[in-house]
């Protein structure tokens, strides 16, 4: 984390606000297995019916399973529907 990341994380903590507006950071929202809500999404890097790569502040988010469809998309906000098996960050 860089010192820019760090001085906005101390002031998060000082003044108790939400780190995911602060921080850039995303917010997911997962009903049981069967629908994903993410805000603060930079875009879809990757679409299919098995795996969604989504592009995040520092990096990835990879959402995996079956019949994956995007129900939604919107500039900051999107929601996925199907049967969602795993979801993982991969970092810069």
């Amino acid at each position: 984390m860089g010192r820019k990341e760090e001085v906005k994380t101390k002031i998060t903590e000082i003044f108790n606000l939400p780190q995911d507006v602060i921080l850039n950071l995303p917010k997911l929202v997962l009903i049981g297995n069967l629908e994903l809500l993410i805000e603060n999404h930079r875009g879809i890097i990757y679409y299919g019916p098995e795996m969604i790569k989504i592009r995040i502040y520092h990096g990835l988010l990879l959402v995996e399973g079956k019949e994956l469809v995007i129900e939604e998309l919107q500039k900051d906000d999107l929601i996925i529907n199907g049967e969602i098996n795993e979801l993982s960050f991969e970092l810069d």
